[in-house]
């Protein structure tokens, strides 16, 4: 299974794709960062602002770029992984490999989570360096729906906490990407799937499901522990439903033909 999760690690970050993605994801990032400097306000909800500072800042930006991941760079990883394989027929020599077949969609889907706690990493430090260099010193900070001043150390944990939660909520949207693209192989309908599927929640279930296009307010919400338990049962669900189903509909396929 090592072997496998490396083989696969190797494959991911050997795309050209994959390189682009980054450079596309971490040249958004910057701008935006930029951009918010000429408003200088974090955003809970269009009624509730702060002023941004260099320890809060790191939160404020992830509301704007969540989409973003959502959207297009996780789901185009996600799909290439997922599906490029099976399209161009490459699953016929890998099956031969003295693996259990329910091994290979495993280390695909230990790698995807790698990645994306990479991508997380790499947004949770950029930021923290953005933080610094372009916006106002301070020595304490606050954030919304809990009571008291951060530390520069206090409120190192807490944007730590906010891209944790962060990560557990591409960890859902990952755990569907990979049943929807075991469900149509087909690269382009798979990426417009898994898409379409997460803005026709939002439509369909309204609030509840919001969090997909913009998390920042419901971040803040888990932090301060005044969060719904509909955001923890849909997260859980998807987890639970996505890997399940993406492990069972995988040991029944046939690449050979």
């Amino acid at each position: 299974m090592k072997n496998l999760v490396i083989s696969e690690l190797e494959r991911v970050w050997s795309r050209g794709k994959t390189k682009g993605l980054l450079i596309l994801f971490i040249g958004v990032t910057i701008l935006w960062g930029v951009f918010m400097k000429q408003s200088d306000m974090g955003f809970y909800d269009p009624d509730t602002i702060m002023k941004l500072n260099s320890l809060n800042f790191g939160v404020f930006i992830v509301r704007d770029i969540h989409p973003l991941l959502v959207f297009v760079v996780l789901p185009m990883l996600y799909v290439d992984c997922f599906n490029g394989e099976h399209s161009l027929g490459y699953y016929r020599n890998v099956m031969i490999r003295p693996y259990e077949k329910w091994q290979f969609i495993v280390s695909k889907i230990i790698a995807q989570i790698i990645v994306t706690f990479i991508v997380v990493f790499i947004m949770f430090v950029l930021t923290s360096i953005l933080g610094e260099l372009c916006f106002d010193k301070v020595k304490s900070t606050e954030f919304f729906k809990v009571s008291g001043n951060f530390s520069f150390f206090g409120a190192f944990i807490y944007r730590a906490k906010y891209y944790f939660v962060e990560f557990v909520i591409l960890i859902s949207v990952l755990s569907l990407s990979s049943l929807i693209c075991t469900i149509i192989p087909n690269v382009v309908l798979a990426f417009m799937s898994i898409v379409g599927f997460f803005i026709g929640g939002i439509y369909v279930l309204g609030d509840d499901f919001f969090f997909f296009l913009s998390s920042g307010k419901d971040i803040f919400d888990v932090l301060g522990n005044v969060q719904s338990y509909n955001f923890y049962i849909i997260i859980v669900s998807f987890i639970i439903i996505g890997i399940t189903s993406t492990l069972t509909l995988w040991r029944r396929k046939d690449f050979l033909y």
